[in-house]
């Protein structure tokens, strides 16, 4: 699916959409929305961006069983 960036986190709300957010250290974290079940998700530590800003690693697991990564704005899933 491919992934949209949404600049305003909190405007984050439909499937296959993502923003990323400032952390203290300096560093982007993720919020998405999961692309199988839709729900709002992210704002923790666990997940970094490339310096290019369109790619996430560790892979996303999500709490509907959704397994997959957002590489090159693209959300890859199981």
């Amino acid at each position: 699916m491919e992934a949209i960036f949404i600049k305003d986190g909190s405007k984050v709300k439909n499937k296959g959409e993502y923003s990323r957010f400032d952390r203290s250290d300096g560093s982007k974290g993720l919020i998405y929305c999961c692309p199988q079940c839709g729900e709002v998700s992210g704002g923790t530590d666990k997940h970094k961006f490339n310096d290019e800003g369109d790619s996430v690693t560790p892979s996303i697991i999500h709490k509907c069983g959704w397994h997959g990564y957002l590489e090159n704005n693209v959300f890859v899933g199981e």
